[in-house]
């Protein structure tokens, strides 16, 4: 896998680079525990191929960024688990409270309706991803090296989110539910694996 630009480290703000990146990997560090941070290291890997690929099939070019990578080490803790273990939750608990409806069809399994949400609001919570990573490369970088959807007429926050990819982001969300907290998280914690401690995941 070629990094374009690697491994290149911010030139257009190094001065506020050097401050900033070791506070953000500082905060990082101490409010995770040594499993969240090998499954961040892990994730961020493990996407920089998936990006590859992607852009393999359809850009013709098996790629990814040294800006990304460590973007998504730190991210990764909030993409994932703030996501995933507080704020679907949180959601999930709200409706419920909130709608007869859906009180009515989901309150025996709350966890379907927490997977539902999960699956469905994915694409917004990359979103918040990519806004927060694009901007911060561009302050540090002069310019988001890693992605660029300006030419797109769906794309906003800068150029750093494209609404054309609802699709992809929908597919991906599903992907998490269906293998990576069933299988892949369990395996990082020592718990057992699939759909038989079913924590999350829609099975159908």
């Amino acid at each position: 896998m070629y990094l374009r630009h690697f491994p290149t480290l911010p030139t257009h703000r190094p001065r506020l680079a050097s401050f900033m990146i070791p506070i953000i990997f500082a905060v990082w560090w101490s409010f995770t525990d040594d499993t969240e941070k090998i499954r961040s290291v892990c994730g961020a890997v493990i996407y920089a191929f998936i990006e590859s690929a992607y852009l393999t099939f359809h850009e013709g070019h098996f790629n990814s960024t040294f800006a990304q990578f460590w973007c998504n080490i730190w991210y990764h803790p909030i993409v994932m688990d703030v996501y995933r273990r507080a704020a679907i939750p949180a959601l999930t608990a709200f409706l419920l409270d909130r709608s007869d409806l859906l009180r009515f069809h989901f309150d025996h399994d709350p966890l379907v309706l927490a997977s539902v949400l999960a699956v469905c609001l994915m694409p917004i919570n990359i979103w918040c991803l990519e806004a927060v990573q694009g901007y911060l490369i561009i302050l540090l970088y002069g310019e988001n090296i890693a992605w660029d959807y300006s030419y797109s007429k769906f794309s906003f926050a800068g150029g750093n989110c494209n609404l054309a990819m609802v699709v992809e982001w929908l597919v991906f969300g599903l992907a998490l539910e269906r293998i990576y907290w069933p299988f892949i998280v369990p395996v990082f914690e020592g718990r057992s694996v699939g759909v038989g401690a079913a924590e999350y995941g829609i099975w159908f």
